[in-house]
C-alpha cells in the first residue's frame, strides 16, 4: 500500500492493483500482471506519471496514473520482485532471486516513446 497524491493505492495476494482517492471516493483498477502484486511506488515528474508495481510474476510493470494502462514491462529477475525505489534518475529493483537491478529511467521513459 502506498498514498501518493491523496490517492491510496492498494494490492496484495491478487494481480489487481486498486487505487482509491481520499477526497472524492472514485476507484481506479489497474489489472495486467499474472501473479501477486508485491510492491508499488509512483513515479511523478513534469513529463511522467507512473505507478510502478513489482509481482510474484517477476515483471516490473509500468502503468499511466490517469488511464491505468500499462505503459512498459521491465523483465530481468528470476524470482517476484519484492522492492522498488528511486535514486540519481535511476530505478532499483530487488527480488527473491537476491539481485538488485538497476534500470535507467531515461532509457524506460525512451522506450515509452517509442511504443507510443
Amino acid at each position: 500500500m502506498i498514498i501518493s497524491d491523496n490517492k491510496i493505492y492498494l494490492a496484495g495476494q491478487d494481480p489487481v492493483i486498486r487505487c482509491y482517492d481520499l477526497e472524492t471516493g472514485k476507484d481506479h483498477i489497474y489489472e495486467g500482471h499474472k501473479s501477486w502484486v508485491l510492491c508499488l511506488a509512483t513515479y511523478e515528474t513534469e513529463t511522467e506519471n507512473w505507478l510502478l508495481s513489482g509481482s510474484d510474476d517477476n515483471t516490473i510493470r509500468i502503468w499511466d496514473l490517469k488511464t491505468t494502462k500499462v505503459l512498459e514491462e521491465l523483465t530481468g529477475h528470476h524470482n517476484g520482485v519484492t522492492c522498488l525505489t528511486f535514486a540519481n534518475n535511476e530505478l532499483f529493483s530487488g527480488s527473491q532471486d537476491h539481485y538488485i537491478i538497476c534500470w535507467d529511467i531515461d532509457e524506460i521513459a525512451q522506450r515509452i516513446k517509442e511504443k507510443q
